[in-house]
């Protein structure tokens, strides 16, 4: 008796990369492990861009609403929300000329290590910040993101999973091991 159909379960055994004593795996936010402390979300200033897909009922008044709706919260972009074990790395601006600009990006990852240094983090997930809605080729981002871990030392980081959309996979980890080859011979 054969199966009528077949369900392909995405994930696998990750291939892992070393840099500067931190493992670091390319993964999509389906195959993410369960056991990542922390997870960094790429974000934009008016925090739209990963809004929750399920709706919650709240009863609050009308004018509460509205308010909200008419004057949301506009962050600095460059900046770090953190809200419990979701953090958002604000480097979209949707007002700006430019929406993703590389300096925001390379300020935000200095404060996204130095908090993950401070807590202590040891297993992170962390979207290739600027590739996903910045447009910011994947070498840039890759750039960036080893130019920040590079400056840091964090002693209590051991596994980053940087996380990329299913597209962007095979590309990531030539990239990365290109990156890699280069700097670290």
């Amino acid at each position: 008796m054969t199966p009528k159909s077949l369900k392909l379960i995405k994930g696998g055994r990750p291939r892992w990369y070393l840099f500067t004593g931190i493992q670091l795996a390319v993964s999509t936010r389906e195959t993410l492990p369960d056991k990542t402390e922390i997870m960094i979300f790429e974000e934009d200033t008016k925090m739209v861009l990963t809004v929750d897909k399920e709706v919650t009922y709240r009863e609050e008044h009308p004018i509460r609403i509205m308010t909200d709706i008419y004057a949301p919260p506009h962050h600095r972009p460059g900046s770090l929300v953190m809200n419990g074990k979701n953090w958002y790395a604000l480097v979209i601006d949707l007002d700006a000329d430019v929406v993703c600009q590389p300096a925001w990006i390379e300020e935000v990852y200095e404060v996204i290590f130095n908090r993950l240094k401070a807590k202590k983090i040891r297993t992170a997930g962390i979207h290739l910040l600027g590739s996903t809605y910045g447009k910011i080729p994947v070498e840039q981002a890759l750039e960036m993101f080893f130019a920040g871990l590079k400056s840091r030392a964090l002693s209590h980081l051991k596994k980053i999973y940087l996380v990329v959309d299913d597209v962007e996979v095979k590309g990531t980890h030539k990239q990365m091991a290109k990156y890699l080859a280069r700097t670290c011979p």
